[in-house]
C-alpha cells in the first residue's frame, strides 16, 4: 500500500473498498467534503507535486487535476480543507496498511485529517482512516 502516487488520485474516507462512493472526497463551493454525488459535489482529482517518500510514507502539496479549482491546492489555513491558489503546507501519508492517516504539514505527528459534519479538517486529534482511488490511464 505505502507507495507515492505519481498519477492523479482521488480520496475516500474508510478502508472498506465497498463504501468507496459514499466515502469519496468531493469539493463543494471550494471546500473538501465527503459524500455522495448527489450532494452537488464534484469529485476531487489530485496529483502530489513537490513529493518526498520515507519507507512507506511519503507525501507533498496535493495539487488539484481536474474541473473549476484545477491547479489549484488542496490545503487549510484555518483547519478547514479547501482549495487555494498557492501552496501552504504539504501532507503526509502514513501508512497503517490497509489505509492511510493524512498529516498536516512534513510530520508524522502533525494535525490529522478528519470528517467534522461531512467537511474535512485538520485536528489535533484522533486520525481518519482514508483510501486511494487510483484513476486509470
Amino acid at each position: 500500500m505505502g507507495r507515492l502516487r505519481t498519477r492523479e488520485f482521488s480520496l475516500y474516507n474508510g478502508s472498506d473498498p465497498k463504501a468507496v462512493e459514499m466515502g469519496m472526497v468531493r469539493l463543494k463551493d471550494g471546500y473538501a467534503v465527503v459524500g455522495h454525488s448527489a450532494s452537488g459535489a464534484s469529485r476531487l482529482y489530485v496529483k502530489v507535486v513537490d513529493s518526498w517518500q520515507e519507507g512507506g510514507n511519503w507525501g507533498g502539496y496535493l495539487q488539484v487535476t481536474r474541473g473549476d479549482y484545477k491547479d489549484y491546492y488542496i490545503d487549510s489555513k484555518d483547519g478547514w480543507v479547501a482549495a487555494y491558489s498557492g501552496k501552504y503546507d504539504p501532507v503526509t501519508f502514513v501508512d497503517k496498511g490497509d489505509h492511510y492517516e493524512i498529516r498536516q504539514k512534513r510530520d508524522l505527528n502533525g494535525s490529522s485529517l478528519i470528517v467534522q459534519n461531512n467537511k474535512l479538517r485538520f485536528r489535533p486529534q484522533t486520525p481518519g482512516q482514508w483510501s486511494i482511488y487510483d484513476v486509470s490511464g
